[in-house]
């Protein structure tokens, strides 16, 4: 593994500051697991030993590279306000997510390819599984100026300043690009798990929807795409030509805010108060889409070619759409109590 970074540091004012930084990664000879006796592509139902089951494997033949560019601004005013902006924008790039995985929605072979020459690593070349490439927080600290020495209040009496003073609220904004989503022909009669042949593709503006049943369900993107050519033997003969993880899901969007009060009961103990609430206003944070191109409807005149929409007939209707949330993402409201002594 090879690492390295560039930083720029700049005090802008007393109480302003801001880092900017590059920072890459390069990872080499990175290990995958994968059934060596998987179908060969253009081959057979049968493996290169077909006389055996199947044969896990690990190869140390895997890579990695990452770009990142990453800006921190800070500000500080007095001790009453602390306010952070940071922005990432990033790409990751890989041939093997990890040792037991690689690709998205990969079935447990981990979508390697398997040639007469043996493992196909660069077929697997593309977005990685943890590829984000924009990622914005900003936070904030801010004591309220209410209370004994404070702007507001400052000669009220301790009985009204345990209840009033010291009160500090922090908020948390947090706005990500969505994660890679990657297309699948599960279903096909090509056997082996494979992507699609790309014909169109197209995101879909945002719109509001209802309802309880699948035609009402949220379209993230339309497009055209077809299973790769299939030999005699029902064998895909090579992998579709979408790369790996092309697209992306939907991003997320998302404001916490947190209200604190410290109290003090005697010298030597001390107790706090917390009212925090995750995803404040309720916003829905969408799952990817459904990515099966067999989920969609069959362009006329072809059994090989999908678009985008419900099939009437499949198991999980609506490919291209999305019908769920990511979990524990709805609002949250949490109220603690803490003692100190």
């Amino acid at each position: 593994m090879t690492q390295y970074n560039l930083q720029v540091q700049q005090q802008l004012d007393h109480a302003t500051s801001l880092n900017i930084a590059y920072v890459g990664n390069k990872s080499d000879h990175l290990m995958t697991w994968y059934n060596a006796n998987s179908p060969v592509l253009d081959g057979t139902s049968k493996g290169l030993f077909p006389n055996r089951g199947t044969i896990t494997e690990g190869l140390a033949g895997g890579s990695s590279k990452y770009d990142g560019l990453q800006i921190y601004l800070d500000r500080h005013v007095g001790s009453s306000f602390l306010a952070t902006v940071a922005y990432t924008w990033s790409h990751t790039r890989d041939n093997s997510s990890g040792a037991f995985s690689s690709g998205a929605g990969a079935s447990s072979s981990g979508r390697i390819f398997i040639t007469q020459q043996g493992v196909d690593l660069p077929a697997n070349y593309g977005n990685s599984d943890q590829d984000q490439r924009n990622v914005f927080v900003a936070s904030a600290v801010y004591s309220l100026p209410v209370g004994r020495d404070k702007m507001f209040g400052s000669n009220m009496s301790h009985a009204l300043d345990e209840v009033v003073g010291g009160w500090q609220l922090n908020t948390i904004v947090t706005l990500d690009s969505g994660t890679p989503i990657d297309l699948n022909t599960t279903g096909s009669p090509g056997t082996i798990d494979n992507r699609p042949d790309l014909i169109s593709f197209s995101k879909v503006s945002r719109q509001l929807v209802g309802g309880s049943n699948n035609s009402n369900n949220r379209t993230f993107f339309t497009g055209v795409f077809a299973t790769p050519p299939i030999n005699s033997s029902g064998i895909f003969t090579r992998p579709g030509t979408l790369q790996r993880n092309a697209f992306a899901g939907p991003g997320y969007k998302t404001v916490d805010l947190g209200l604190f009060k410290g109290f003090h009961i005697t010298e030597r103990v001390n107790a706090e108060f917390r009212a925090q609430a995750y995803n404040l206003f309720n916003t829905p944070q969408f799952g990817n889409p459904d990515t099966n191109i067999r989920d969609g409807v069959n362009v006329p005149g072809s059994t090989t070619i999908f678009t985008t929409g419900a099939n009437s007939t499949g198991a999980n209707n609506g490919f291209g759409s999305i019908n769920s949330i990511r979990l524990n993402t709805e609002r949250q409201v949490e109220l603690a109590a803490h003692i100190n002594f």
